[in-house]
């Protein structure tokens, strides 16, 4: 932040992509140094595009369908910080800014099969809610052409399959072991609709997840 005068000059869209790290100690501050980035840069861009995720939704036995506006919002802790962190910029100007709630990423050289592979796999029988890459650059340059402002937008392909067949085929087709699937527990998951910037901003996914 030391130069963020120099790094935004002349800039007119901002696409702002700071994860939080919940495991690292060192990231305890991070809507404090949100905030501070957001006063710094609030006066000189006339747009900006918060990259957010979709973890902000809480996940259920019924895998209930989260729109941008319904209230399906988590309750817990790493939650409520996601959220937080995007009424900073949201709510702060409004008008202007844009929220993108971004599902898993893939891409060529990023798959989250490779992290599940041989592992234990969680709420088996839960809907995956990914994005391909391609489609999460597609989605910033089409709010960016589109001039919309005050918007929420979810961005996930709009197929979701079960977590147990998506990754189990996933492995295999990496050729990969598979993952041990545990389905003693009640699964819970959620499906994140992206019908909103298709309807909207006639946004079209290009990059199936596979």
């Amino acid at each position: 932040m030391d130069n963020i005068e120099g790094f935004i000059k002349n800039c007119d869209i901002l696409v702002l992509n700071i994860p939080p790290k919940f495991r690292s100690p060192e990231d305890t501050d991070y809507l404090k140094n949100l905030s501070t980035i957001h006063s710094l840069v609030k006066e000189r861009v006339k747009r900006i595009i918060l990259i957010s995720t979709t973890s902000v939704y809480r996940d259920t036995p019924s895998n209930i369908i989260c729109t941008e506006n319904n209230r399906y919002l988590d309750t817990n802790e790493k939650a409520k910080i996601l959220s937080e962190a995007e009424d900073i910029f949201f709510k702060a100007k409004a008008g202007e800014n844009v929220v993108l709630r971004l599902g898993g990423l893939i891409g060529e050289d990023r798959h989250p099969a490779k992290f599940v592979s041989g592992k234990e796999l969680s709420n088996p029988s839960a809907p995956v809610n990914l994005i391909h890459r391609e489609d999460c650059i597609g989605a910033i340059k089409c709010v960016i052409e589109s001039n919309c402002g005050n918007e929420i937008f979810n961005v996930v392909y709009p197929s979701h399959p079960l977590k147990s067949e998506y990754y189990l085929r996933s492995c295999k087709n990496f050729g990969l072991p598979p993952p041990f699937i545990n389905d003693s527990l009640v699964s819970k998951g959620k499906i994140v609709s992206s019908e909103k910037i298709q309807r909207a901003l006639n946004f079209k996914f290009t990059h199936p997840i596979g």
